[in-house]
């Protein structure tokens, strides 16, 4: 997986442990009975011995039966995930060898409308020369995050979020109201 985030306890990741610990029947069944592995990972990028496909379906479905009743609905497929692979495989950082810019996405978007403008009408030798020479620092994305622009942006995007969440903690909640045997 991308990075390590460090073990889920009640404190550390404590939404995530707590409501994964709330469904420990569910998880034994599947092997996820001892929280003491539970490793929470950035899933940026996602890798699993050949052979193991099944991981996929598996994870998918108990993601099904998890969402019938978690209060947690944002990134609880991270953690589930985390915490499966963690259990099962000896996990390995992929930060050496990919570069996985999730902490800088809203900067690096600025960049790449930077890079892809004057393409539009570049030739084909000049795009060659442009993608040969891409990339971003440091100083780039800190001077992008200076701006007052950019800054207003991220506090807008905030709040949408911040509703979109809410909203879908209503609407999850009265899923669960609704489930037969709910009465």
């Amino acid at each position: 997986m991308h990075a390590c985030e460090g073990a889920m306890t009640p404190t550390a990741h404590g939404e995530y442990y707590r409501e994964l610990t709330a469904h420990r029947p569910l998880l034994h069944a599947h092997g996820l009975d001892d929280p003491t592995r539970w490793v929470m990972w950035n899933a940026g990028a996602l890798g699993i011995p050949v052979g193991q496909e099944g991981l996929f379906q598996e994870a998918l479905g108990l993601l099904d039966d998890l969402m019938k009743t978690t209060k947690a609905t944002t990134y609880i497929e991270q953690a589930l995930m985390s915490a499966l692979i963690s259990t099962r495989f000896e996990v390995r950082a992929l930060g050496d060898y990919i570069y996985h810019y999730w902490d800088t996405s809203k900067e690096v978007q600025v960049i790449l409308r930077r890079f892809f403008a004057p393409l539009a009408s570049a030739d084909h030798e000049g795009e060659l020369k442009a993608y040969n020479g891409f990339g971003w620092d440091n100083e780039d994305i800190a001077a992008i995050r200076r701006g007052v622009r950019h800054r207003a942006h991220l506090l807008a995007g905030k709040f949408r979020r911040s509703v979109s969440k809410r909203w879908a903690r209503i609407l999850a909640k009265a899923r669960r109201d609704t489930l037969p045997g709910k009465g």
